[in-house]
């Protein structure tokens, strides 16, 4: 939801944007900032929310799976440069995110059925993003 207003808000080379920004200009490249900096604060507290899931799981000995990504060093540094890697990719070059995200996911450990469900998912958001975008131009 949040980044289909930024697409209206910011316009693109075929539709100008609805509230009269202009491309390239200090409000354009603000807003951008601004949206960047909101999925990072996002994402920052979701890895400390399943962080504390997990210490909870494994302080009582209970819901830990095998298949489990335990998120702390470097599996986290990595789920995470290779996260915004994969969707600069596949934004940037107009690919699926099943076919960044499911072989990062599987090189972590996760089940096959997991990954790919997991991929599922985050496409969701995205095609739903884009089909507002669509529908409101």
């Amino acid at each position: 939801m949040l980044l289909a207003f930024v697409n209206l808000y910011r316009g693109n080379k075929n539709e100008p944007s609805i509230f009269g920004v202009e491309t390239c200009s200090v409000e354009d490249f603000s807003s951008l900032a601004v949206f960047v900096i909101i999925c990072m604060i996002l994402s920052y507290f979701c890895v400390k929310m399943v962080q504390r899931e997990q210490w909870l799981k494994t302080k009582y000995g209970e819901g830990l799976s095998s298949s489990d990504v335990i998120l702390n060093g470097g599996k986290l540094v990595k789920l995470l440069s290779m996260s915004f890697l994969g969707g600069w990719v596949s934004g940037a070059l107009g690919l699926g995110g099943g076919a960044i995200f499911n072989p990062l996911l599987l090189s972590m450990g996760l089940p096959p059925k997991v990954a790919s469900a997991t991929g599922m998912y985050m496409i969701i958001f995205s095609t739903g993003a884009s089909t507002m975008t669509y529908i409101i131009n």
